[in-house]
């Protein structure tokens, strides 16, 4: 399915937010963070074929991701 120049953009912000924190979040923790709404993210992440790389359930123990949010953060700072 062809996504429309909306959903593509939506898309893009998606992948640019996951792949600093290496995919280790949730639908709600992306949407959350971009101000979207959940299922226009997990629409959009449907089509991308990209729900298998986020996480499922809301607890994550990893630090790299704390790390990458922190770094993020940062980002948006400068």
């Amino acid at each position: 399915m062809t996504l429309s120049p909306r959903s593509e953009a939506l898309a893009l912000r998606i992948y640019n937010h996951c792949v600093p924190l290496e995919w280790d979040c949730t639908h709600a923790d992306v949407a959350d963070a971009l101000g979207e709404d959940v299922r226009r993210v997990g629409n959009v992440c449907r089509n991308k074929g990209w729900n298998q790389r986020l996480r499922v359930t809301s607890k994550s123990t990893s630090s790299r991701r704390e790390y990458a949010i922190n770094a993020h953060d940062l980002r948006r700072l400068v």
